[in-house]
This record gives C-alpha cells, structure tokens and sequence, in this order.
C-alpha cells in the first residue's frame, strides 16, 4: 500500500476504464503506476510517462487510452503522429500542474524567486515517493 497517492489519478475508476475499453475495443489502455491498483490490474501497459511514449512507438500505429495527465496527449501525438490517443477520463487534468506557464518558470528562473521550502520529514518522505517513481521506471 502507498504512504500517498496522486489525486487525479486516484480519481479514474475501473468502472471507467471498463466503459472506455468497452467503447475503443481495439484501444490499448496504458496508465501510470499511481492510478488506484484496480486500475493498474486491468490495464494493459503500466509505466511512467516516457515509457507509455516508449510504448507506442515500438507497437505500431494503434490506438491508445492514456490514463495519465491530459497535457501529455499533445507529446505523445508528437512523437507518434501515426498513433491515436484518447485521454482515459476527463478527471485527469492536474490542477497543480496547471499552475505554472513558462513566463512564471522564466521569471523564477531569472529572479530566482518562488523558492520552496520544506521541513526535513516532507523532504524525506518526498525522496521517498521520488525514489519509488525511479524504482518502477
């Protein structure tokens, strides 16, 4: 069992993923690791964001169900234009990741500003989460 998880992936259900693979029959069903583990147990490929690229680059042209953040459909059409894919669920949209636009990365980045600070049990527990996410890639 996890010591945390990810909202937005928490939130797919197998109902779901049942009804998507029920509408895209000939749809491969990739999701990450942090998706609830009914879900990981029916999908077809489990793996981190690089991997599902990995993925569908070496299968052919296929269709997919990504079960991951939507803003990561837009580089896997990239790298696999040939490819379709279909976002799983619209629940996986991250509204933290939605936070930051380049002109807040450029600006931290050239002010050196919006630092983060965490107390040493955060930072342990987040090198732990960190390491597990190395782990399974």
């Amino acid at each position: 069992m996890w010591d945390g998880f990810c909202p937005t992936h928490e939130a797919v259900t197998p109902e779901e993923v049942r009804e998507m693979r029920d509408k895209y029959p000939d749809a491969k069903i990739m999701v990450h690791p942090e998706a609830r583990p009914e879900v990981v147990k029916i999908a077809d490929f489990v793996g981190s964001t690089s991997q599902m690229i990995d993925y569908a680059s070496k299968k052919g042209i296929e269709k997919y169900l990504v079960g991951t953040e939507k803003g990561i459909l837009n580089i896997m059409r990239n790298a696999n234009p040939d490819n379709e894919f279909i976002l799983l669920s619209e629940v996986l949209i991250c509204p933290n990741m939605k936070k930051t636009n380049l002109e807040i990365l450029y600006t931290s980045l050239k002010e050196e500003k919006h630092k983060i600070h965490i107390n040493s049990e955060m930072a342990t527990k987040a090198k732990k989460a960190l390491d597990k996410m190395l782990e399974l890639s």
